[in-house]
């Protein structure tokens, strides 16, 4: 597994410049979630008393 920091993720992405293939690769991900392609697990919850809050994690995985 490979885990990036907000600043990796700014540095590799220029959305003026890589906006259609942004938009391209997530229509992409979306028919293919539509064709049953991808694994999607329920979200999890984290719910933290001090200060009060919570945080919900959703995610994926298509095989190959």
């Amino acid at each position: 597994m490979r885990i990036f920091n907000l600043a990796q993720i700014q540095e590799s992405i220029n959305v003026s410049r890589d906006l259609e293939e942004l938009i391209s690769s997530q229509k992409a991900a979306f028919m293919d979630y539509s064709a049953g392609l991808y694994d999607v697990p329920l979200p999890m919850q984290f719910v933290f008393s001090g200060p009060r809050s919570d945080c919900h994690i959703k995610g994926g995985y298509k095989a190959g």
